[in-house]
């Protein structure tokens, strides 16, 4: 059975509950779904923020009660700084710890790559607050 979906942002996929196979229903979704699903890059970083949804309990409805996308994108450059910090000196500098928003047990960098997947899931967890609220 042929399944269409529209996608417009990586929420819509983590929102639908089912086991479905998503196919696009026009050229334009056609062109995001090959462009993002093309590059294993983006791939990580979606599979980072549907872990962290489905996993964490960190939803949509979690993300609106910080205050606005602030802390979402501090927490994201926090996991840059660390990537570029494990790249360098393979440590993390007290820079990307300042940088973290919340209580310091939720900071777990690991590996550049790592750290990429994570900080990347957080700026479309901003994205999405903003998209969301309309800012």
């Amino acid at each position: 059975m042929d399944r269409r979906l529209k996608i417009q942002s990586i929420s819509d996929i983590v929102t639908n509950s089912s086991d479905e196979t998503f196919m696009v229903d026009n050229d334009y979704n056609d062109y995001l779904w090959d462009t993002f699903f093309g590059s294993h890059g983006a791939e990580l970083i979606a599979n980072e923020r549907v872990r962290q949804m489905k996993s964490e309990g960190f939803t949509l409805d979690r993300d609106d009660h910080y205050d606005g996308p602030v802390e979402l994108i501090k927490a994201a450059m926090a996991y840059i700084q660390a990537a570029i910090d494990m790249w360098q000196t393979e440590e993390v500098s007290s820079r990307a710890k300042l940088l973290w928003p919340w209580a310091d047990q939720w900071f777990k960098p690991g590996t550049t790559k790592r750290n990429l997947e994570k900080g990347g899931a957080l700026v479309a967890a901003a994205i999405d607050y903003i998209e969301r609220n309309l800012i």
